[in-house]
């Protein structure tokens, strides 16, 4: 939605991680650890685009928020 959001749980088992935005014309935003997403601050993904980690990642939380009121084409793998 366009209000910051957990997207995915810290995981400390976290070896793997994938997020795609689906949506055909809404951009989204991640943040990772406790602090609220927003649209200035943030990894963009846009419209049809994914962000993964492969190598090094994260084990925080993930916050995430688009530009629109609502954007159900969001898909994250965790691994």
């Amino acid at each position: 939605t366009n209000t910051s959001a957990q997207l995915v749980a810290a995981n400390p088992a976290r070896q793997y991680l994938l997020i795609q935005n689906k949506d055909t014309t809404a951009n989204v935003w991640v943040n990772f650890g406790t602090g609220a997403a927003t649209t200035g601050n943030g990894i963009l993904i846009g419209a049809g685009g994914v962000y993964e980690m492969t190598a090094t990642q994260t084990t925080q939380a993930i916050q995430a928020i688009g530009d629109t009121a609502s954007n159900a084409n969001v898909v994250v793998v965790e691994g």
